[in-house]
Order: C-alpha cells, then sequence, then structure tokens
C-alpha cells in the first residue's frame, strides 16, 4: 500500500506557475517573475498603493514599478488596500494567454497568503514552491551541493569534523589503557 502524499494550500495552483516560470525565457515569463519579486520584496502586508507625494524611491518605486507592469495586461488589475482585484478581461490566445493566466495564478496564491512560499532556489536558481517558511533550496542535492561550495561552511564542516575525529582518538586510546 503506497503512502498518499500530503498536498499543501495552494500547492496545485503553486506547481503549475513554478512550471510554466522554469519552461524557457520569454518575455512573459521575465514579467510575471518580476511580478512575483516584487511581491516578495514588499512581503505579506503589503499596502500596494503608491500615494502621490510619497518618495518614488525603494518601497515607493517597487509599487509603482508593480502598477506599471499590471496595466500591460488584458486582465486589469486595480491595487486597493491589501487586495489586488480584477477589473475587467478580454479573451486571449497564445502566449498571452499563458502569461494572463499565470498571473491570476500569482494573485490566486497572493490571495491565500502564499506568494512568499514561490520563490527561487538558492543554489540553482530554479523556481521552487516552498512548504516551510525558512527553505531556501528546491532539493536535497541542490542544498548541499550549495553548502559544500561555500568556504565558510567547509571551514566549519572541517573543524567540526576534526573535533570529532579527536574525541573519537581519545575514546579509543582510553579503552586500550582499559583493557591492559
Amino acid at each position: 500500500m503506497t503512502k498518499r502524499k500530503h498536498k499543501f494550500s495552494g500547492e496545485v495552483e503553486a506547481s503549475q506557475l513554478v512550471s510554466w516560470l522554469n519552461s524557457g525565457q520569454s518575455d512573459g515569463r521575465r514579467r510575471v517573475a518580476e511580478i512575483v519579486e516584487i511581491y516578495n520584496k514588499l512581503g505579506k502586508y503589503v499596502r500596494q498603493v503608491w500615494l502621490p507625494g510619497e518618495k518614488k524611491t525603494g518601497r515607493g518605486a517597487m509599487y509603482l514599478r508593480l502598477q506599471k507592469l499590471l496595466d500591460r495586461y488584458a486582465y486589469k488589475f486595480k491595487v486597493i488596500a491589501q487586495h489586488t482585484i480584477l477589473v475587467s478581461g478580454t479573451k486571449l490566445t497564445g502566449d498571452a494567454f499563458w502569461e494572463s493566466s499565470n498571473l491570476l495564478l500569482v494573485q490566486r496564491l497572493r490571495q491565500m497568503g502564499l506568494i512568499l512560499s514561490v520563490k527561487r532556489c538558492d543554489g540553482c536558481a530554479k523556481w521552487t514552491f516552498t512548504k516551510l517558511p525558512g527553505q531556501r533550496f528546491c532539493s536535497e542535492s541542490c542544498r548541499i551541493k550549495a553548502y559544500q561550495s561555500d568556504p565558510d561552511w567547509r571551514a566549519r564542516n572541517n573543524a567540526k569534523r576534526r573535533t570529532l575525529y579527536d574525541l573519537h582518538k581519545q575514546k579509543d586510546n582510553i579503552g586500550i589503557r582499559e583493557r591492559r
């Protein structure tokens, strides 16, 4: 009997988005990826309204860039307070359809509060849906590869291994003395 794999909330939507983002390079993918990255930089509670008189740098610049990217789509989104709402839409075909449908997935994940779980892997830069808050890598092999290539990690690991070896050596010497 096989054990049923648990599906996390939003995992279906996120897996569709992630597979589309990882499936190649196009202008549409770059735009949607930039939207996801802006949402992740702005954090969980995004005000998403640039008020006149605010600075056009830092977070204000990110709000303006986000609205400019969202204004481009046939599906018109309006950012109001903590919500991004769909205003209108037209029929699309081809790449424009896939770009807009994946943008809808981004908005759905954002409404579920899971957009922060869609991020790039620190090791290979592929898009991934993280199931734990501190998860940084797409797989265990990617995590190991990234840590093993880090000189600081290697120095700490070598020091730890050296102390374990010394402890093991002392234990063996004590055992030899006790037997005599």
